[in-house]
């Protein structure tokens, strides 16, 4: 049962997760192999040198795709 998963933590019923990220816009008009842009969760630009541990929206030609750094 899904409250089963919480069987470890005392008091805790739910988690909920949320994310103000709504839309990562593009110029698709360049169909060229541009360098991947990295977003983290909340919407912040994050330099491809610089990830961290954690999920990150990934933003290459017009195409976006959820990266897990571990």
């Amino acid at each position: 049962m899904a409250g089963d998963a919480f069987a470890g933590c005392p008091g805790v019923t739910s988690i909920e997760l949320w994310s103000s990220v709504t839309e990562i816009a593009a110029d698709a008009s360049d169909a060229s192999d541009a360098e991947a842009e990295y977003y983290d969760l909340s919407g912040n630009r994050v330099a491809a040198g610089q990830l961290m541990p954690g999920v990150y929206v990934k933003l290459q030609n017009g195409r976006t795709e959820k990266v897990l750094v571990k």
